[in-house]
């Protein structure tokens, strides 16, 4: 089985390129479901449930910040040679 790892620096460039956004600080983002019910069935119906809780990520992606911060990345950096900057579009999540 393989396994390919970035670190958070590293993903927010990937995404960076990927979407061609050229300029503006970039963090990444993410987005979770929680889900709460009785957890602790077995398959010979032995074990009590319990009440627990299963949090899911849901969805990564880039914010936009104003400002630079500790997380965030300059995505001109990432195109030195670039001539022309292209104004990032926010994806509307759906509703």
């Amino acid at each position: 089985m393989r396994s390919v790892q970035y670190t958070i620096r590293e993903l927010i460039d990937l995404l960076l390129r990927q979407a061609e956004i050229r300029d503006g600080y970039w963090e990444l983002g993410a987005a979770y479901e929680i889900k709460a019910g009785q957890i602790g069935d077995d398959p010979f119906g032995k074990a009590t449930p319990l009440p627990g809780v299963i949090f899911r990520l849901a969805q990564v992606g880039l914010v936009e910040r104003p400002e630079p911060t500790p997380g965030s990345v300059d995505a001109t950096t990432l195109w030195p040679n670039a001539k022309e900057t292209r104004t990032a579009i926010a994806r509307i999540p759906p509703s």
